[in-house]
């Protein structure tokens, strides 16, 4: 397939993945046999992958972030505020944002839950509760996380309410720019923030999967088809899918024979999977 710089092009991949992670610029997954590659934007090397074998992979803006197999993590990227300098010690799960990252540290007792560690830009990253956590995604200005008792706790700059979530039991928080979304046992998702009100802005229907950005949103149903809103919604590949990851103007889904297709811009190679 012939590419064109700035042109919308879809784009897959005969490399097996288990998971992927999307920045504004570039794509990040994690291969069947543990190890990390991505692809798109390498301005601040972001896409230079350090040697190893990885549990998880998050990007965010202009740097990447991975859980090691033992439970250590590793960035590499732009430096600024700290971001890509993860603290020691073991973790369960990680997510990148802008200019911050968060983990949720692994507990004293082990298991999956544990307090939540945050490093980078503090105007960012604001000030995280203290308690015990399963998940947490980190956004553009602010973080939401997932209480071991399933409800939601945010922080940072509150923008559009982006860090006012709603009662209730959630299995997963997304944090996106300026709105927050999750999503319930049944499917049901429940957003907050901007255009959380604008059912033009977020795809309709139940999922198992659900990625919200800037300017769209893309969901997994209960089928495994993808559904997007926004400036990606009529663009969805067929097929079943497992995820699907947003960046800043392109999209990747993760098929259920764990190839990965990409949609969107492909100006620095951001829909050309490896």
């Amino acid at each position: 397939m012939t590419m064109f710089a700035g042109c919308s092009t879809s784009s897959s991949s005969s490399t097996k993945y288990t998971q992927l992670s999307a920045g504004d610029f570039h794509t990040c997954g994690l291969t069947t046999a543990g190890q990390v590659k991505c692809w798109g934007s390498n301005d601040k090397g972001q896409c230079n992958v350090p040697s190893g074998t990885f549990t998880a992979v998050t990007a965010g803006y202009q740097h990447t972030c991975a859980l090691r197999t033992d439970h250590t993590i590793v960035c590499w990227g732009k430096q600024a505020s700290g971001k890509s300098a993860p603290p020691e010690g073991e973790f369960v799960q990680i997510g990148a944002g802008d200019l911050h990252t968060c983990a949720v540290a692994k507990g004293p007792t082990g298991g999956t839950s544990g307090p939540l560690q945050c490093w980078g830009a503090p105007s960012y990253m604001g000030d995280p509760p203290k308690g015990s956590f399963s998940q947490v995604s980190a956004g553009h200005h602010h973080s939401c996380a997932l209480q071991a008792d399933a409800s939601i706790l945010c922080w940072g700059e509150n923008k559009e309410g982006c860090t006012d979530p709603p009662s209730g039991s959630f299995v997963d928080v997304i944090a996106g720019d300026r709105i927050s979304c999750a999503l319930t046992a049944s499917g049901e998702h429940r957003c907050w923030g901007l255009g959380a009100d604008d059912p033009e802005s977020r795809p309709d229907g139940s999922f198992s999967d659900l990625a919200v950005g800037l300017k769209q949103a893309c969901g997994v149903n209960l089928e495994g088809h993808i559904k997007c809103a926004g400036i990606r919604g009529s663009d969805a590949p067929s097929g079943t899918f497992s995820q699907v990851v947003v960046g800043m103007d392109h999209n990747c889904g993760l098929k259920t024979d764990k190839t990965v297709v990409c949609w969107g811009d492909d100006l620095y190679g951001q829909t050309t999977p490896l």
